[in-house]
């Protein structure tokens, strides 16, 4: 894993470190980079260089972290870039290029935990390649990030991605013990879906990120409604 800071204090840019470190969540083989200004990364990943999860403060001397965080959206689809500032104006305008997180710096660290925790396990769901077999006989690996939902149908079970599927012959039980740890839940008999791609809860169905809908059965609904909330709590 690779982790860049961008930050023009250099106290803050020490501080972050010592907070990510202390969460004991990132693996002591991740590197670290500190860059004082957005066109100091963005000249980075101009020469090639690339980072997985990328800290950006707003107000920076020349390009401000706005500028910088979708010019690298631009380059790197699926960087992680999380906002820590002191200015909340902005997270609207941050939200623009698609940033996993708004952090305010003076956030209590239990939050600042659960964010750290999310954008790992995301960051894994990223590089974490679900081996299936399909009904032809052709194996292929899916990142668990792009799955949106799993459904089972008689003896298959269909992987919905955000415009394709895939199906092949397994279980939905065998599937879901896999990939729950990814924030999947089971929220019908037939169903699994990814909490990450759910844009919202409407009446007896999760609303997927892609417009897709995903039924919850009646005996599961009130515990799904409750584990989802509590997902969004967590992370928000």
């Amino acid at each position: 894993m690779k982790i860049a800071i961008c930050e023009d204090n250099l106290e803050e840019q020490e501080f972050l470190q010592k907070q990510l470190i202390k969460t004991n969540l990132i693996n002591e083989k991740a590197s670290f980079s500190f860059f004082e200004d957005g066109s100091d990364i963005a000249l980075q990943y101009m020469r090639g260089n690339r980072y997985d999860i990328v800290f950006l403060d707003v107000d920076m001397p020349k390009v401000n972290g706005i500028k910088t965080g979708k010019y690298i959206r631009n380059i790197k689809k699926k960087a992680i870039i999380i906002f820590v500032t002191s200015y909340p104006q902005y997270a609207l305008d941050a939200f623009d290029c698609n940033a996993f997180h708004y952090l305010i710096k003076t956030t209590e660290y239990e939050k600042f935990y659960n964010v750290i925790l999310k954008a790992i396990n995301h960051f894994k769901g990223i590089h974490h390649e679900h081996l299936i077999k399909l009904k032809g006989g052709e194996v292929i690996n899916l990142n668990i990030d792009d799955i949106y939902y799993i459904e089972s149908c008689r003896k298959h079970v269909i992987y919905h991605l955000k415009d394709s599927q895939y199906e092949t012959k397994d279980t939905l039980t065998s599937v879901f013990e896999k990939i729950a740890k990814y924030g999947f839940y089971q929220v019908h008999q037939g169903y699994i879906v990814n909490f990450d791609k759910v844009s919202k809860f409407q009446r007896d169905y999760f609303v997927m990120k892609n417009g897709e809908k995903v039924m919850v059965s009646i005996r599961k609904r009130t515990e799904a409604i409750v584990a989802y909330a509590n997902y969004m709590e967590r992370y928000l």
